[in-house]
């Protein structure tokens, strides 16, 4: 199908990771309930709103601002995104 194979082309999602280590040092896991989307390097949501019906009070802020976006990619998100690609979910 001709849209799934446009959308496995424009989206990547993993699970947040810091470094190449999947835990503190005391061995917990990383907890992380925040969920980014980038939109077009021109806006941006973050917050905690599931992505699916939960029934619960969730905050989230949308920012429509490139150079907003832009400092986010910058200043957090390529980085986060270097170590977390490895755990890439695959859309194949």
């Amino acid at each position: 199908m001709q849209v799934a194979g446009d959308l496995c082309a424009q989206l990547d999602v993993a699970a947040l990771r810091q470094g190449t280590d999947d835990a503190w040092p005391n061995g917990a896991t990383f907890a992380n309930h925040a969920r980014l989307a980038i939109v077009d390097d021109a806006a941006f949501y973050l917050g905690s709103q599931n992505w699916y019906p939960a029934n619960l009070v969730e905050l989230g802020f949308i920012v429509d601002d490139a150079a907003v976006t832009q400092q986010l990619r910058d200043g957090y998100f390529t980085q986060a995104w270097t170590s977390s690609a490895r755990a890439m979910a695959s859309c194949q």
